[in-house]
């Protein structure tokens, strides 16, 4: 039996509005899931299902979603996954343009975060999977940690599992496609990251880590990324990622990229 604890604080300042108190957009979040009992949870988006196929739509554990013209994550704020067992993260069969995540953020400007998942037991997996059963559309994110701001001052991305594996498995036309253990969007011209060294880290040690792309064209799969916009762009990134066994297989990709650690352009 699944058993999935969440918890959220939330602080904002209130500002005084004719008709009664509007909430400003800027926030100190405090998110926490616990994904205890012996069991796979999963987060699916449109499985090998008949339905036509889900677009544009996100799945997270622990979710903030500001608003991006002058949303911000103040100092402070966590997002923090704890599990006992397996996660799988499923986008067979999904449409374009979908999201999924354990801790995802979208604000414009990030002043202070840390979303962290660690798992606690002495063997877990968690699995990535986008078309691997029956083929999937375009678009689409798969990630443990996500950011997507437009500056980013400090924050702090972390996955841990001495025990853990990282199976990352892109198949059938999964096109486009990303997979990442930590992930910052920084791909819209004028995206910027702190200068400072060490305000800006992504963190991956685990056991095992298996990538694989099989006919797959312009996808990414990496454990710490960071994507930017072509031409533009500043900062000072830190990317970290210790594994015992690391195993990456391309069979009939085109144009894909699998990497340890990744900074770079959108491949597609």
């Amino acid at each position: 039996m699944k058993n999935v604890k969440t918890t959220m604080i939330a602080s904002a300042i209130a500002l005084s509005c004719g008709a009664g108190n509007v909430l400003a957009d800027s926030w100190t979040i405090l998110q926490t899931t616990n994904l205890n009992g012996s069991t796979t949870h999963t987060l699916t988006q449109n499985a090998n299902s008949t339905a036509s196929g889900t677009t544009n739509s996100v799945q997270a554990i622990n979710n903030i979603n500001l608003n991006t013209t002058d949303g911000v994550i103040n100092t402070g704020s966590t997002q923090t996954v704890n599990m006992a067992d397996n996660l799988t993260f499923d986008q067979d069969s999904a449409g374009n343009n979908n999201i999924q995540a354990g801790n995802n953020a979208v604000t414009l400007t990030v002043t202070g975060l840390t979303q962290s998942l660690a798992a606690n037991a002495t063997s877990t997996t968690i699995k990535f999977e986008q078309g691997v059963t029956s083929a999937t559309g375009t678009g689409n994110v798969q990630a443990i940690n996500r950011v997507k701001a437009t500056t980013v001052t400090s924050l702090s991305q972390s996955l841990t599992g001495s025990a853990l594996t990282l199976d990352f498995d892109q198949a059938n036309g999964a096109d486009e496609n990303i997979q990442a253990g930590n992930l910052i969007d920084a791909s819209t011209v004028g995206d910027s990251l702190s200068t400072t060294a060490g305000n800006v880290t992504q963190t991956i040690t685990v056991l095992n880590a298996n990538m694989t792309q099989d006919s797959t064209a312009q996808s990414l799969q990496a454990s710490n990324a960071l994507i930017t916009a072509s031409g533009s762009g500043v900062g000072h990134i830190t990317q970290t990622f210790t594994v015992d066994s690391l195993g990456m297989t391309q069979s009939g990709a085109d144009g894909s990229v699998e990497s340890g650690n990744y900074v770079g352009v959108k491949i597609n």
